[in-house]
């Protein structure tokens, strides 16, 4: 198993069209296949709640 970051516009952002407050992406990918195991927001805590808004 290895771990890379999306690169470019692969980063979550708060608000659609926002450049500000986000976060990038990390994967847990296969190193022989590539398959994506998993993938995390690296600061979720830059977020606000969802609960009772999703």
């Amino acid at each position: 198993m290895r771990t890379g970051f999306q690169t470019y516009e692969a980063t979550v952002k708060k608000q659609r069209g926002s450049m500000m407050g986000g976060s990038t992406l990390q994967h847990l990918f296969c190193g022989r296949c590539g398959m994506v195991a998993a993938s995390r927001v690296l600061r979720p805590e830059t977020f606000d709640s969802a609960v009772g808004r999703w």
